[in-house]
């Protein structure tokens, strides 16, 4: 296969009215923005991801197209812990690039989760992955969740409040 070619590939008949079809068109690179083949497709086309991740044994969580990586380990060896994220990150790389997918460091963060306990064992604040170092985070957006590093959710909650203080004042004021 060229390497110009598209990997998936497929033909799709576009709707005129709730009777009448229009005729099939080419998709060689992607469907169409709301399409009910979109999310299909995409999960055909990453399953593979879930592979590459599993041989580092990490676990993955996807939901539409962002991706979280894992790994459980105790505080003392976060240091073999990183190793082993970063191997597994250059395999992702890897693959996005075989798969013609386009990674994004500016996207990435890490973030150390636990008890204040075992957070203080670890000294660990930047991590290079790639061609890039990504800093430690105390926080983190998930799905509209802000998560933090003690999963206590004081930190998403601040940001309903101070939202809610926002809107308020706006409504209050007009």
């Amino acid at each position: 296969m060229s390497r110009h070619r598209p990997v998936i590939a497929c033909t799709v008949p576009i709707r005129k009215t709730f009777r009448e079809l229009s005729s099939i068109q080419p998709v060689p690179f992607g469907v169409r923005q709301g399409s009910v083949l979109g999310p299909l497709l995409y999960v055909l086309y990453t399953a593979e991801l879930f592979h590459v991740i599993t041989r580092h044994q990490l676990r993955l969580h996807m939901y539409a197209d962002d991706s979280q990586v894992y790994i459980s380990t105790p505080a003392d060896d976060a240091t073999d812990t990183l190793a082993r994220l970063s191997a597994a990150i250059a395999d992702i790389n890897d693959w996005m690039k075989a798969s013609r997918l386009c990674p994004n460091p500016s996207n990435t963060q890490v973030m150390w989760l636990g008890t204040k306990q075992q957070l203080d064992k670890i000294v660990i604040k930047d991590v290079p992955l790639l061609s890039t170092v990504v800093t430690v985070v105390d926080s983190a957006h998930d799905l509209g969740v802000i998560t933090d590093s003690q999963l206590s959710m004081d930190a998403h909650i601040a940001a309903l409040r101070q939202h809610a203080i926002t809107v308020g004042s706006y409504d209050w004021m007009s």
